[in-house]
């Protein structure tokens, strides 16, 4: 679990794995612990185990010039490539 396991830093009593109960069920039984499915919800309830989800969003709206942002990102990228320094992707989204 452990490298299953994150968090919301904002909200550190907020934690949850991306593994599925059936994953959780076959990891504890390649080490010889059997458990069912009603057990393992139990235990997760137990801990405070949240389950995260991947949240998919249509975007609304057109963004002019959209392509040619990613244009411009990926000729940057070539340039710093070439250059031999580190490089570090940040993708982010605006919240409300």
């Amino acid at each position: 679990m452990k490298d299953h396991t994150a968090g919301d830093p904002q909200k550190e009593d907020v934690i949850w794995t991306d593994l599925s109960d059936a994953d959780i069920k076959n990891r504890l039984k390649d080490m010889g612990i059997m458990v069912g499915m009603r057990a393992i919800k139990q235990l997760l309830l137990k801990h405070n185990y949240k389950k995260r989800k991947i949240q998919r969003r249509n975007s609304i709206k057109q963004v002019a010039n959209r392509n040619e942002q990613f244009e411009k990102i990926s000729q940057l990228k070539q340039e710093y490539i070439k250059s031999k320094n580190p490089i570090v992707s940040i993708d982010t989204k605006k919240k409300n």
